[in-house]
């Protein structure tokens, strides 16, 4: 609970939270939310600073999802639009990334390399080399 300017304490409810919520999800600024839920901006940051409640990392991954779903939105639209060329990048980069193991240009890195492996002797770092020791 925080103290506002008159001295009347505020808590963050999970109502109030919700809210909070939509109103991230729908693209409202800080003070637009605290007006909508009836608080101060003041009451909001604290409630952001205040680690027991974690609303500042809430609304960061709120944010991040209300980009994703407006990118989904928005690729939709591509897909579907009558411009072939569009349509056929929009493609290939949905099959590339969301079937990164089939479509992906990026090799798959798996190199079997055998590393030096470090040793301490004395307290200084020695590398012995683990080919040429499995070798001799």
């Amino acid at each position: 609970m925080y103290c506002t300017g008159m001295g009347m304490q505020k808590s963050l409810t999970p109502e109030k939270l919700k809210r909070i919520k939509e109103g991230v999800l729908m693209g409202l600024s800080s003070v637009e939310i605290a007006r909508n839920i009836g608080i101060t901006v003041q009451t909001l940051n604290n409630w952001k600073r205040d680690e027991t409640t974690a609303l500042d990392i809430k609304m960061m991954a709120w944010r991040r999802e209300k980009l994703l779903i407006n990118v989904e939105s928005n690729f939709h639209d591509l897909v579907n639009t009558e411009d072939i060329r569009v349509k056929l990048d929009a493609n290939k980069f949905i099959a590339e990334t969301l079937g990164k193991q089939h479509y992906s240009k990026a090799p798959d890195v798996n190199i079997n390399l055998i590393l030096p492996t470090p040793i301490m002797d004395l307290g200084k770092m020695v590398s012995v080399n683990t080919e040429k020791s499995l070798t001799e």
